[in-house]
């Protein structure tokens, strides 16, 4: 890196890692977007999509040894488990699977049907894979792919310059942009008219304040959005959520990030002082 791309980088460091972010999982989802016929579950060209959910870590640890110093030794701290208590990493863990139980038992109530739980072990994108595989792929490769980048490295940025809230607000923003590709190749997203795509954004404001939530009570160890977004994953993507399953798990999932932001203190690390200065 010449020093001129250096010092843009050191003055844009946000912007940098968005553009490393977004190169990175783009260019490894192209063959999918350039021949959607090829994103088919159980196929081979299909791992390419959960290759390209790793673009953030790539970014992530990129731009951190570019950088050096501070920001480097931070994020490296960021990985560690210790930061993180025993009672978050099972709280972020049990959230979503408690939330599918909840929905089970209150559509049972309300004459809806049960929720079939056994579900939870088939996903139709994993054919193959099994409940242990398939929960493998999403807390090995899937979740920390996007977690070490999202909250382990552009969270903090955000948050030393706007604040927990309005820095998750901006991350929602360059997350959701993120998942353009997926738009052309995967038919879920392809299938989102304008009201299922304000629903998809709303979900995912939801689920990026209960992950800063969990970030910042955790003591800033990345290791509890990793659990939480891997269960929730593990939860929607399982045959159990589907129908008005999914639907309850979301509902519950923005009514947590509701009573967050209506009763968020210092402890819940939703109205935490923002920081001015910038790292060395």
């Amino acid at each position: 890196m010449d020093r001129r791309s250096a010092r843009w980088l050191r003055a844009h460091p946000v912007a940098g890692f968005f553009g490393l972010a977004y190169a990175a999982s783009w260019t490894i989802w192209l063959p999918l977007v350039l021949d959607p016929s090829r994103a088919v579950p159980g196929r081979p060209w299909y791992a390419l999509h959960f290759v390209g959910l790793t673009g953030p870590a790539i970014a992530a640890f990129v731009i951190s040894w570019r950088l050096g110093g501070r920001r480097r030794s931070d994020f490296l701290r960021r990985l560690s488990l210790p930061g993180a208590s025993g009672g978050w990493l099972v709280a972020a863990w049990s959230l979503p699977f408690a939330f599918i139980l909840v929905a089970a038992a209150g559509l049972t109530l309300a004459g809806q049907g049960g929720v079939d739980l056994a579900g939870l072990g088939r996903f139709e994108k994993l054919p193959g894979f099994g409940w242990l595989g398939a929960w493998a792929v999403l807390l090995l490769v899937a979740a920390p792919g996007e977690e070490l980048g999202w909250r382990g490295w552009v969270l903090p940025e955000l948050q030393r310059r706007r604040g927990p809230l309005a820095a998750t607000l901006l991350l929602v923003a360059g997350w959701a942009a993120w998942h353009l590709p997926m738009f052309v190749y995967d038919p879920v997203f392809g299938a989102m008219g304008p009201g299922g795509l304000a629903g998809w954004l709303v979900s995912l404001a939801a689920g990026a304040i209960v992950l800063t939530w969990l970030f910042n009570a955790s003591g800033e160890s990345v290791a509890a959005p990793i659990l939480f977004h891997a269960a929730t994953n593990a939860v929607f993507m399982s045959a159990a959520a589907a129908g008005p399953a999914g639907g309850v798990v979301g509902a519950l999932t923005m009514a947590l990030a509701v009573g967050l932001l209506a009763v968020a203190g210092r402890e819940l690390g939703l109205s935490r002082q923002s920081r001015t200065e910038t790292p060395p």
